[in-house]
């Protein structure tokens, strides 16, 4: 057993069995989170990320997001006037009359 500098000697690790080692792999496989696995197999999540390390090292590493991507372009005015219009042709006849005169809630004030 692992002694630490001081002090009484570190705990064992605690191994993932056959199955749970299988179980992890195919969640793993199928996208499953961190958290679901450990979930399902039994496990903390720090068991589980000390084991994905070391045990379950041969599993693909997974992005860590998608990084900074540049700014989509500002539409151009003709590409905004036929968003206008694909929004208008869903407005219901009350809704085109509340745009056109507004509520009645702003004509009291």
């Amino acid at each position: 057993m692992p002694r630490r500098r001081d002090g009484p000697p570190a705990p064992a690790k605690k191994l993932l069995t056959r199955a749970q080692e299988r179980h992890v792999r195919r969640l793993w496989k199928a996208g499953g989170c961190q958290q679901e696995i450990a979930r399902a197999v039994g496990v903390t999540v720090d068991t589980l990320r000390a084991r994905l390390r070391d045990q379950l090292a041969d599993l693909p590493k997974r992005g860590r997001g998608g990084g900074w991507r540049p700014p989509a372009p500002d539409p151009t005015p003709d590409e905004v006037r036929k968003r206008v219009l694909e929004v208008q042709a869903r407005w219901t006849d009350e809704v085109r009359e509340l745009r056109w005169v507004g509520s009645s809630d702003r004509t009291r004030q």
